[in-house]
């Protein structure tokens, strides 16, 4: 049976109201007959008159990666709410913005092995996003991605920030102690048949790679190395780029710092591509695991209390 917005009962909002703009909130929602809960992200007339709302809920839909949000169900018929509707999986231990701000209160740095884990992952989800390939088994084998999936329509998120990436324990594998890594919030995004042309303007400024308002390939692969950095820093926006590129992770580890430093080069053709990605960080994480493995070093958690529920 098809769902419908009378499906679903509000639970809290997460974010205020808004008017005008394209988000009119972002709400916790639970399905009335299963009790599951889903995320409802409200979009506005103006949304689906450009059809901004029907692009994210196309690059949803066609999405199916373990590191990337699920669609649920969309409703885009404003007639009955006055809004419209993409409701997508819950991650119930929030954002990345959330954890760096309570790290931050306490002046504790995240554990270096929770960095790579947050790189890897977000690494596969983009390589996904570009070539329809999940790229972590070829990674792991030594392979960087060098095709895409035929027929597959390129999607750019364009919009990578500590506040889209989003934890879960529901997907965590039991070889980790972390929490899995999921790249949300598609509302910027933009499909190869959709684009009428590369210039852009920046959707959130301090994130943007250095050629905005031009875009490209590894305009993604910039924006997640300044996430990556915040998280680093305990900062809620990277500031100055040239801090950034001076040290990408100071106090980690010399291979993490590389890493980041290829991922934020000026130029887009110098930065590692989204294919090559993930097959670099498995490789650069191996060897700084060797290295911990045979000096005795144990991986650190995340401390309990970084980790909170929101619903």
């Amino acid at each position: 049976m098809p769902l419908s917005q009378s499906d679903f009962t509000t639970i809290r909002h997460l974010t205020a109201e808004r008017e005008g703009g394209f988000n009119q909130g972002i709400v916790l929602v639970r399905h009335r007959r299963t009790s599951t809960l889903y995320i409802e992200k409200r979009v506005s007339t103006q949304a689906i008159r450009t059809g901004h709302a029907a692009r994210e809920a196309r690059a949803l839909r066609t999405c199916s990666h373990p590191h990337i949000i699920s669609l649920v169900f969309a409703d885009l018929d404003p007639r009955t709410h006055g809004y419209g509707s993409i409701y997508t999986t819950y991650c119930e231990l929030g954002s990345l913005d959330g954890l760096i701000s309570r790290l931050a209160r306490r002046s504790t740095y995240a554990p270096e092995g929770f960095l790579w884990k947050l790189l890897f992952e977000m690494a596969t989800a983009l390589c996904y996003l570009q070539t329809g390939l999940k790229s972590s088994r070829d990674a792991m084998n030594g392979q960087p991605v060098t095709a895409r999936q035929r027929g597959w329509d390129k999607i750019l998120h364009r919009d990578i920030k500590p506040g889209n990436v989003f934890l879960t324990s529901h997907r965590q594998s039991t070889h980790s102690a972390y929490p899995t890594l999921v790249l949300g919030d598609f509302g910027a995004s933009l499909m190869e048949r959709d684009a009428q042309s590369p210039l852009m303007t920046a959707w959130t400024k301090p994130f943007a790679a250095p050629e905005e308002p031009r875009y490209t390939d590894t305009s993604d692969v910039y924006s997640l190395a300044l996430s990556v950095y915040c998280l680093t820093t305990l900062r809620q926006s990277p500031g100055r780029r040239e801090s950034v590129r001076n040290d990408p992770a100071p106090g980690y580890s010399r291979e993490l710092r590389g890493v980041l430093g290829r991922m934020l080069r000026t130029r887009p053709e110098d930065r590692a591509n989204v294919g090559y990605l993930p097959y670099l960080v498995w490789r650069e994480m191996a060897v700084v695991k060797r290295e911990r493995e045979a000096g005795g070093i144990r991986s650190e958690s995340l401390p309990s209390w970084a980790l909170v529920r929101t619903g």
